[in-house]
């Protein structure tokens, strides 16, 4: 039990690290129990793992011994493996609000809620697909992707963000008391990671999801359903982008992070792509968040690092707008 509470523990701080993997290993090979699997499984795909086959076999195997919530993340990580997969026959029993977009799929009857986020799924290679073309046709005007950096406040770059042909948004990005000076009024695609609560904004053509394809791992969609409802595509982002991003930060990236990966990859390069208020919190010292005074900076993303990706970065085409250096 101390492997497994210790492996928990270097997660919860932001170890995305052979160390750390090696220690749910270890717990799981010590208890031999379908619970201590389904934690190792879990991280491994937090560092953009599949399972193997070994794994789904064992996995399907002990289904029977996990609790609800257990029981549909480990069907939802079979099915990412095996599309083919059978569902048994009682998968959809004590679901509560549990089943991940695929398993909504799989469902032979939907009600209206989960019609649409079966949607995520079914629509997701599609949805990727236009969106690639959107963003590449945004080039030539350019891309603004604006985070929420409080260092932005004051800075009057509101109507400077406004003349991009396409302005990207995070989380919680627009307050009563913001002023059009400092953060302009063009939104066309809304970035959203997945513990967001918050209201989706209005008039955004796009929506991207952070995290690890969390089609397969989050459960809780009510935030963007009035998103689907009026036709927004809801993407997520691919497991290699994730992959590569925790490979290189060993630690799980911030949601600006996450995006600009994503955005490269569709693009195959950084032309084009303008950034402000990404990668410039830790410089404040006081105020961490643009919108929201009460947020501080997560401890779980190594800023650091972050901040040298983005320099690197930037010597390879990427534009910031609001670079002090």
């Amino acid at each position: 039990m101390m492997a497994l509470y210790f492996a928990v523990k270097l997660r919860k701080k932001g170890y995305y690290t052979r160390r750390s993997l090696k220690c749910y290993l270890f717990a799981w090979q010590h208890l031999r129990s379908t619970p201590a699997l389904i934690r190792y499984v879990e991280f491994r795909r937090d560092m953009g793992m599949l399972l193997t086959k070994r794994l789904a076999q064992l996995l399907q195997k002990g289904l029977g011994n996990l609790n609800d919530y257990d029981y549909y993340l480990a069907l939802s990580f079979l099915l990412e493996r095996t599309p083919e997969l059978i569902m048994p026959a009682c998968f959809s029993q004590n679901a509560n609000g549990l089943l991940t977009p695929p398993l909504a799929a799989s469902l032979p009857e939907k009600s209206a809620k989960m019609a649409l986020i079966s949607e995520i799924h079914q629509q997701q290679a599609q949805w990727r697909e236009a969106f690639r073309n959107w963003v590449k046709q945004q080039q030539s005007a350019g891309i603004c992707v604006v985070g929420n950096a409080a260092s932005l406040t004051g800075k009057n770059m509101g109507h400077k963000f406004d003349q991009f042909g396409a302005v990207i948004r995070f989380n919680l990005f627009q307050t009563d008391d913001d002023t059009y000076a400092d953060i302009g009024t063009h939104h066309d695609a809304w970035v959203m990671a997945p513990g967001f609560r918050g209201y989706a904004p209005q008039k955004v053509k796009w929506c991207i999801i952070t995290g690890p394809d969390m089609r397969f791992r989050l459960s809780y969609w009510d935030t963007v359903l009035p998103l689907l409802h009026d036709n927004i595509p809801v993407l997520t982002v691919p497991l290699p982008v994730w992959r590569d991003i925790v490979a290189k930060l060993k630690s799980p990236p911030s949601a600006g992070i996450v995006f600009l990966a994503f955005l490269r990859e569709l693009l195959g390069s950084w032309e084009g792509v303008h950034i402000a208020g990404i990668g410039t919190g830790l410089t404040l010292g006081g105020r961490y968040h643009r919108a929201d005074s009460k947020q501080h900076a997560v401890t779980r993303h190594d800023w650091h690092k972050e901040a040298r990706l983005i320099r690197k970065w930037q010597q390879e085409g990427l534009s910031i707008l609001d670079d002090a250096s």
